[in-house]
This record gives C-alpha cells, sequence and structure tokens, in this order.
C-alpha cells in the first residue's frame, strides 16, 4: 500500500471512532422563574388607575389632544412604565415604583429635551402626588414640579403645578385628562 493510501485509511478509521476528546457537560435546564411576590402588596398597586392604552387630552379643551400614552406593569410587576408620545417633542416616559423601605413613591422622568427628573410622593386624599426639583423649570432657573394624577370616570386626570419660591405658592403648568384608547 502507498503513503497516500494509509493515510486515507488512517483517516478512514478516524473519523469511524467515537470521539474520544472531553465534551463539557450538558447545560442544566433553565430553572423557572416566578414574579417576585414582594411587589404584590396593596401599596404597589396604588397607580395601577393610570395603566393603560390612552388618548390624552386638555382638560379645558376636551377637543384638543395632546398626545398619546402607554403606561404599563413593568419588571415583573416592581414598576409602572409609561411611554409619553406628546405632540411638542419626539418622546418622553417615565418609571415608577414603590419604595417599601420609605414608604414613598418614586418616578424618574426622561424626555427629548434632556430632561432628567426625579419625584417622590405617594397616594393620599385619593391621588398619586410626586414633586421634585426640576432643572431649566423657568427663565433657566431650578423650580419644584408637583404633579397630581386623580382616578376619573372617563380616565386619569393629570395636573402639573410649578413653584419657583420653594413651594410656598403654586402655578399651574398643564392640566391633562387621559381616555382610553379603543381596542382596535
Amino acid at each position: 500500500m502507498r503513503a497516500g493510501g494509509l493515510v486515507a485509511v488512517a483517516l478512514a478509521i478516524l473519523a469511524s471512532a467515537p470521539v474520544l476528546a472531553k465534551q463539557p457537560p450538558p447545560l442544566p435546564p433553565p430553572v423557572p422563574r416566578a414574579p417576585p411576590t414582594n411587589c404584590e402588596t396593596p401599596a404597589h398597586h396604588q397607580f395601577d388607575f393610570w395603566i393603560g392604552e390612552w388618548n390624552v387630552v386638555h382638560t379645558t379643551q376636551p377637543n384638543t389632544m395632546v398626545g398619546g400614552s402607554t403606561v404599563s406593569r413593568a419588571y415583573s410587576g416592581c414598576g409602572i412604565h409609561e411611554d409619553w408620545r406628546p405632540f411638542t417633542m419626539e418622546f418622553a416616559g417615565s418609571i415608577s415604583s414603590y419604595d417599601p423601605r420609605e414608604k414613598v413613591w418614586r418616578q424618574t422622568w426622561v424626555d427629548s429635551f434632556n430632561a432628567h427628573v426625579q419625584l417622590t410622593g405617594g397616594f393620599k386624599d385619593g391621588a398619586m402626588v410626586l414633586s421634585g426639583p426640576w432643572p431649566g423649570l423657568k427663565d433657566g432657573k431650578t423650580g419644584l414640579m408637583r404633579v397630581t394624577w386623580t382616578p376619573g370616570r372617563e380616565g386619569p386626570r393629570q395636573r402639573g403645578e410649578y413653584s419657583m419660591d420653594g413651594g410656598a405658592t403654586w402655578s399651574p403648568a398643564f392640566d391633562y385628562t387621559y381616555y382610553r384608547r379603543e381596542a382596535h
């Protein structure tokens, strides 16, 4: 047999032999992840009235739509995510969650004007009220913004007020009513 023939026979034998190289063990089956139960308290559901697909209008001018909003539960029910699509800017949104250690709600707001705002507060007197400093609120100065969401028959009402004197006086910023978007 020629050398080339021996090589071919050797390769054929090797190809038919079981692989002796050590293989890694198979991966264990995935562990099913149950949603955490630590976000199921009544306090965690105080903002559920805001969840939905909404058309948003000026409260005093119900024929004037200002945008659309999608509000949904996120992170296994531990957060509420808002996707705000106003007609005055590209996009904006927030993530809200209840902090059981401090017994407060927190919201982080980000918009296409590069605003990044942290609001805190809670549900009292039948409404969710969150407030905090808002950089560049008026004339480039930081002021306080207070936003109140109130459940309503038509849908939630969202009122914003601002203060440039540390909360001594408040001026209206916006007043919107959310109407549930019809299913298509």
